[in-house]
């Protein structure tokens, strides 16, 4: 097939142009700016676009508040009928690393609308994770979008062997889009061994909070006697009366908002437990939860938490068999291969904002009884 028309919602227009077979492109962006520096820099494009394109690519702001209708399904019908009988669309789909069911619902969208669907990627570092995909779908049946047709000419990316590659994923990803689910445990998803722990007791009750209801139900999703709500820790007064319908709250948010949760929990009398390190503000509060009568534990996750307790462990043995001489302690390991799939082969089990800023942070360490 060759290409004749094409429509860019977005800043491609230099990149299209790269294929010799195409003879008109459209530029629609609600910048006028953008429109006017690319003409600048590329060929003339005409003020409206032709009533039907042979290839229309879409870009999108994330998924959330105005930009949320372009990743469904009424906007991709549109792109459809935009579109010549042998047509076909490239429009974004956000990065597996971060929006995995997202990207199952994009695909699972497009596949009740298109002949021909797949999801790829391709790298960008300035993005986060260093990747973004795209949904590619052919309005014609037949048409292997794995197989490029032509080689391209002039690019400083693109080849036939990277077209091929954007369309294989690590596994859980390929899983996923098959149907199955074999997904890694991300940053985000640190509470699952203690929310699963909770509801092993029967008569216990959880309640999964987070600044979106979509993603506290998914992570409530099948855990016994689970829900999940949505709330903003910044509300002071919504955040107080749902800390004081509980027992007990475990504060899993960043570090700088545990003092906003250990207040109501004061007032309300709710035992608190958090990850992180005792920081200033927390410590200020000391006095009030010891007058309240309730306990705030901290520094009881992998690091700190963790780390301290097999010390003071490894410690005692090693006393009551032979004595220490040295004693060296490391925290962190290497992901498990299947969930590393990507050149970094690094991370974040936590804070990521945490982990560069503790680089700011100053050390003390003890060698052979010297600070």
């Amino acid at each position: 097939m060759s290409l004749l028309q094409v429509v860019v919602m977005g800043v491609f227009v230099h990149e299209v142009l790269k294929h010799d077979t195409v003879q008109e492109v459209v530029l629609c962006d609600i910048d006028e700016a953008v429109i006017r520096v690319s003409k600048s820099t590329s060929h003339a494009c005409p003020p409206s676009p032709p009533p039907r394109s042979a290839y229309t690519s879409a870009t999108a702001s994330n998924p959330v508040g105005p930009a949320e209708s372009l990743f469904q399904k009424p906007y991709v019908q549109l792109l459809h009928n935009a579109l010549t009988p042998w047509g076909h669309i490239s429009t974004q789909g956000e990065c597996m690393w971060i929006h995995l069911p997202l990207v199952h619902r994009l695909r699972k969208m497009t596949s009740q609308i298109f002949s021909e669907y797949e999801y790829a990627y391709t790298t960008i570092p300035t993005y986060p994770f260093g990747k973004i995909g795209f949904m590619v779908c052919a309005k014609a049946p037949g048409r292997d979008l794995l197989i490029p047709v032509r080689e391209a000419q002039g690019t400083r990316y693109y080849n036939k062997e990277i077209h091929k590659s954007t369309f294989v994923f690590p596994e859980f990803v390929r899983a996923l889009l098959e149907g199955k689910v074999l997904k890694p445990k991300f940053g985000k998803e640190a509470l699952a061994p203690a929310a699963e722990y909770v509801v092993r007791d029967p008569f216990n009750e959880l309640t999964i909070v987070c600044c979106t209801l979509r993603g506290a139900e998914a992570l409530a999703e099948g855990l016994s006697s689970t829900t999940g709500i949505s709330l903003n820790v910044n509300d002071a007064e919504t955040l107080g009366k749902a800390v004081a319908e509980y027992d007990l709250t475990i504060s899993l948010i960043p570090y700088t908002y545990h003092a906003l949760v250990i207040k109501p929990a004061i007032k309300s009398k709710t035992h608190v437990v958090t990850m992180s390190y005792v920081s200033p503000t927390m410590r200020e509060l000391d006095e009030e939860a010891k007058k309240a009568g309730i306990v705030v534990i901290n520094e009881i996750g992998l690091d700190p938490g963790f780390d301290h307790l097999y010390v003071v462990k490894a410690i005692d043995e090693a006393h009551a068999k032979r004595g220490i001489k040295k004693f060296l302690s490391y925290c962190g390991g290497l992901p498990a291969s299947e969930c590393a799939g990507y050149p970094l082969g690094y991370k974040f089990s936590w804070s990521s904002r945490g982990v560069l800023l503790a680089l700011l942070n100053s050390a003390a360490y003890l060698s052979e009884g010297k600070r």
